[in-house]
């Protein structure tokens, strides 16, 4: 009997798991916002890429549900998802967002350290400030390699950057943020 109901109940949520999926590359706004609101029911990590995809190819309604959703996560492995997201090229035009994503959600992503460092040298304006939030936000010790690439990447972009660039400030903050931390270790 139990035995049973648990397998119509996995093969029940299989199912709209894929109708969600589905939903979320439909030609029609309505689906996609539809869908991208079902998400919340039947969040995991495996909705990530689908969603951010919505996000790249939909209307600024389904822009602003997306993030209401991924600013939401409360889910462990949805961290992994989005510093995945953030390395794919796919998603270069959404790493200010995804970086949001991490920061909204609390997670400490202290395994992305140099990613952080990385985006935050290279990237925008807006990019360097999300990936300061999210780095000042760390309370996990992050392991030495990590945090020794991603001191070496803000040096390496710090000595090359000219103090008027806007993101000097803020790359010399996450800089002595870290530097501080590894003081502490």
């Amino acid at each position: 009997c139990c035995k049973f109901a648990a397998n119509m109940s996995k093969e029940n949520e299989k199912k709209i798991k894929e109708e969600i999926r589905k939903q979320l590359f439909s030609a029609k706004e309505e689906l996609v916002l539809e869908a991208v609101e079902k998400t919340r029911k039947h969040a995991d990590a495996s909705f990530i890429e689908p969603l951010l995809l919505a996000r790249l190819a939909g209307s600024a309604d389904v822009h602003q549900s997306v993030d209401g959703v991924l600013n939401e996560l409360k889910i462990s492995d949805a961290e992994a998802a989005l510093i995945e997201a953030l390395e794919d090229e796919r998603f270069v035009t959404l790493r200010e967002q995804i970086l949001s994503y991490i920061w909204h959600s609390g997670f400490q992503a202290v395994d992305a350290v140099a990613i952080m460092a990385k985006i935050a040298v290279n990237g925008s304006y807006m990019e360097a400030f999300e990936a300061l939030t999210v780095v000042e936000q760390m309370t996990d010790e992050i392991q030495e390699a990590f945090l020794l690439e991603a001191l070496i990447e803000l040096r390496a972009g710090i000595s090359e950057m000219d103090d008027s660039d806007a993101r000097y400030p803020i790359l010399v903050g996450m800089l002595q943020y870290l530097t501080d931390t590894e003081d502490q270790q």
